[in-house]
């Protein structure tokens, strides 16, 4: 009985796999000459698998995203720092914000406290508690305009940032870079004139 698809791609992976005397993955197919080119990566790049193109993984991993961006020859190499300090401007404008809309919110109940005094006395205080509170809620919306500035050049930026490489992908600027392994023929599975099945080559049973 003829084995399945399964069972020949194990028995491929017993024939050949092992007499290559490494591990490696096919990365391309050559076609001079009817060979067949198996070749390993060169240096490995560091992992990006758990991070995102976004604003947090240009801080907290720059140089990991210049690497793959680097390996990939893409100009946003240059630009992982500066999306980086807007990472920190960001949260910082945004600290900036919580706390003007702290200091609003405490003069304005301030100034409910004293209007319900009623004291003539206290009317120049509640006019500085008014002043206070829009100034914060003034200071509060600034922050808020930088953000969102700050987010839309951010967002243009990352549009142009291409993903992050897998680790085994080969470094280099084109496949010439590949550093090949091994190099065989398909004639080389050629017996009695004829191409045989891996299992036949194998020399398992079949109708």
């Amino acid at each position: 009985m003829r084995l399945g698809w399964r069972q020949r791609v194990v028995v491929m992976t017993l024939l050949v796999i092992p007499s290559l005397g490494r591990r490696v993955r096919p990365l391309f197919v050559g076609s001079g000459s009817g060979r067949k080119r198996w070749v390993a990566s060169g240096a490995k790049l560091p992992s990006a698998a758990e991070l995102a193109v976004d604003l947090r993984t240009m801080k907290e991993h720059g140089e990991v995203a210049k690497s793959h961006l680097r390996a990939r020859g893409s100009e946003m190499a240059e630009e992982v720092d500066r999306l980086g300090a807007m990472f920190d401007v960001m949260n910082e404008q945004k600290r900036e914000k919580d706390e003007a809309l702290r200091r609003r919110k405490s003069a304005s109940a301030e100034v409910g406290k004293l209007m319900k005094a009623a004291s003539e006395a206290d009317e120049a205080a509640i006019a500085a508690l008014k002043a206070t509170a829009t100034e914060a809620a003034e200071e509060a919306a600034a922050c808020d305009r930088e953000v969102e500035r700050l987010e839309a050049e951010a967002a243009a930026l990352l549009a142009r940032t291409p993903n992050f490489l897998d680790v085994e992908t080969p470094t280099g600027a084109s496949e010439a870079e590949n550093v090949v392994v091994k190099v065989w023929r398909p004639g080389g599975r050629l017996m009695g004139g004829a191409f045989l099945w891996h299992e036949e080559l194998a020399g398992c049973p079949y109708d």
